[in-house]
């Protein structure tokens, strides 16, 4: 059946300026543009969907928490049968009152590959694998008939000390980081490379444009430098050459920026999750929630906001400048995640053929003051066109007599 959405902003992630209306039929995107237009081609029969003022946009992806630790902390995440297909169930719908649609899973072990394969996920899971664990886990993940995608292989380039807090040194040698770089091509999947400090980063894009050289695919490849947090300009140039995708964790000055200032001073921390120097840079990056905090549900609307607002706990604000803007902390969300999963023809922004999976927040966040973005509400989730989230409103029913007569 058809489904006219009108009557809110309809953020398409291809343009800061909203549509007026969408048009979705059979799980997929057919029109959107204005309403007079696509209410004619809506037709009378059309499902009317009155968004009442708030703001439709593509669901938000999750690009760093481990979906499988999320399961098995829940009753029942940890045994077989109807107990762990309910425990899916809860955490699907966990994420989706939060607006994400897209699933991640961090550490994917061949457990939890085992243990998924009972299930009937209705989201997409995509899935990281450390490297020692990469072939067990495509193994156990080859019979799957769920939504589970393998797409990367995980290494962590920082040696960590005790608490988890990075040493500085290197985990590993320039031709070890080179090995993972080719397995990850010789199996068609990324490298997705986590870097808390500016000496890893700085290895990472070295030793990729020194297999660029025999490896041109990696390009391709989109590799992924996950927790990214010191980037320079000419780091940035370089990532940029390579297709490197960093991910920013969007809470990093709220949670680091007061004793980073104690330590470093206000020039150094300004220099924490550059997001506007990557923006410029043309860096499509990509936001989640700082390290070690995996087995936690992301909130994207707290992304969003630390990301713009860019303040310590104390409510200071280093390198003011180095803000995120609104529309491209949600494209790092959304398009932005999609380009990273490439999956930018199958979901991440709003645009016929793409998939009818949205949310609708209750007020758009490219019209609030910066210091509402945190009040925002997810409203309601859709997947491929099917209503999957509502916590918040009872009802979208067919509205014919607030649809302007345009027929």
């Amino acid at each position: 059946m058809r489904k006219l959405f009108y009557n809110g902003d309809i953020l398409t992630m291809e343009s800061p300026r909203p549509a007026e209306a969408l048009l979705s039929e059979g799980g997929r995107i057919i029109a959107v543009g204005d309403l007079g237009a696509i209410a004619a081609a809506a037709g009378r029969h059309a499902e009317q969907i009155d968004l009442q003022g708030g703001a439709l946009l593509p669901g938000f992806a999750d690009c760093y928490s481990d979906f499988g630790a999320v399961v098995r902390s829940l009753p029942g995440g940890e045994h077989g049968g109807r107990a762990v297909r309910a425990a899916v169930r809860r955490a699907e719908e966990a994420y989706l009152e939060r607006g994400i649609t897209v699933l991640h899973a961090a550490d994917m072990t061949e457990d939890v590959a085992r243990m998924l394969s009972h299930t009937d996920m209705r989201l997409p899971l995509m899935a990281v694998a450390d490297i020692e664990q990469y072939e067990r886990v495509k193994r156990a993940a080859a019979g799957l008939r769920n939504g589970l995608v393998l797409y990367g292989i995980s290494v962590d380039l920082d040696v960590a000390e005790d608490g988890g807090e990075t040493s500085g040194a290197l985990a590993f040698c320039d031709r070890a980081v080179g090995f993972a770089m080719k397995m990850a091509a010789a199996e068609g999947v990324t490298l997705v490379a986590s870097s808390k400090s500016e000496s890893s980063a700085a290895q990472f894009l070295r030793v990729a444009k020194a297999m660029s050289r025999v490896l041109p695919q990696l390009i391709s490849a989109r590799l992924v430098l996950q927790d990214a947090r010191f980037l320079s300009p000419l780091m940035m140039e370089q990532a940029r050459a390579l297709g490197v995708v960093p991910c920013f964790a969007a809470d990093a000055v709220l949670r680091e920026g007061d004793d980073a200032l104690s330590a470093w001073g206000m020039e150094r921390t300004a220099r924490l999750t550059p997001f506007a120097s990557a923006h410029r840079a043309s860096l499509l990056y990509t936001l989640c929630e700082g390290a070690g905090r995996t087995e936690r549900i992301p909130n994207p609307i707290a992304m969003l906001a630390n990301a713009v607002e860019r303040k310590t706990a104390r409510g200071i604000v280093p390198g003011s400048g180095e803000r995120a803007s609104v529309y491209e902390a949600l494209r790092a969300l959304t398009a932005n995640a999609a380009w990273r999963y490439h999956a930018e023809r199958e979901w991440g922004s709003l645009r016929a053929g793409l998939s009818a999976s949205f949310v609708l927040l209750d007020r758009s966040p490219l019209s609030v003051p910066m210091r509402e973005i945190s009040e925002i509400s997810v409203l309601a989730t859709w997947i491929n066109g099917e209503l999957l989230s509502c916590p918040y409103m009872q009802n979208f029913s067919t509205q014919h007599e607030r649809v302007p007569s345009v027929y």
